[in-house]
């Protein structure tokens, strides 16, 4: 979780935007809903753009972790 703030203050940063989070715990399935992301800018464009790669980012620089049961 703490991945997830850095690298949304981080493209926040970059797009002047806001980027709010929430995360998914304990035990998922295939179709549950892992993230949700949702950004305030001035326009869409820059929202679109922010969400893209806050989403990009979290899926290169986050720990997965997988569980087989």
């Amino acid at each position: 979780r703490d991945s997830l703030k850095a690298i949304a203050e981080k493209v926040s940063l970059k797009y002047g935007v806001k980027i709010d989070v929430m995360l998914s715990s304990g035990t998922l399935v295939p179709g549950d809903t892992i993230i949700v992301a949702s950004a305030s800018a001035e326009n869409r464009e820059k929202a679109f753009a922010a969400l893209r790669e806050f989403i990009e980012e979290y899926k290169r620089e986050a720990t997965h972790e997988e569980e087989y049961v």
